[in-house]
């Protein structure tokens, strides 16, 4: 059997006026398949006592040999689905928490120079000591937290220039 229709799937063939010639049905075929009309493409059917079915049908050598029709249950069509959406549930989840993750060390890695010149502006502010190594690994910086650190010494050195704990070299 086909592993798409489980074990509730059923396939039927009809030659060019519509007989069943070949089935799976046990032990005969139902009612509503040996009535109803064989339409194209794909329609959904009931069968008492199995269940709801999709239908597919396709002609063999373009009718001239008759029509194929497969029903599939609709609840393992349902699995399936559930299934696919299953897998992908995963990885979505991992790419959501890997974002989140870069996100958080991307900004703390651009807020990192704005805390240290936060931090070097505060004790300017205060008068006091700024020569400490880390002060000085802040105005070596060629970005913009470098370019504020030293701007802000100079502003603290015209201010007071008799002032202690300031290199006075940009």
């Amino acid at each position: 059997m086909l592993p798409l229709l489980g074990s509730n799937g059923y396939i039927y063939i009809t030659d060019e006026h519509n007989e069943i010639i070949a089935h799976t049905f046990v032990p005969n075929i139902p009612e509503e398949i040996s009535s109803g009309d064989s339409t194209g493409g794909i329609i959904e059917r009931t069968l008492k006592g199995k269940g709801d079915f999709f239908e597919v049908s396709h002609p063999i050598l373009a009718g001239v040999g008759g029509n194929v029709h497969i029903l599939i249950d609709q609840d393992d069509v349902s699995l399936m689905i559930q299934g696919a959406m299953g897998n992908q549930i995963a990885p979505i989840a991992i790419t959501f928490f890997v974002a989140i993750v870069l996100g958080i060390l991307l900004v703390n890695l651009a807020a990192r120079p704005i805390q240290q010149l936060l931090q070097y502006a505060v004790a300017l502010a205060k008068k006091e000591k700024v020569d400490e190594p880390p002060n000085e690994k802040l105005l070596a910086r060629k970005d913009e937290a470098g370019d504020l650190a030293r701007l802000y010494q100079y502003f603290a050195l015209v201010a007071d220039p008799n002032r202690s704990g300031i290199d006075s070299k940009p």
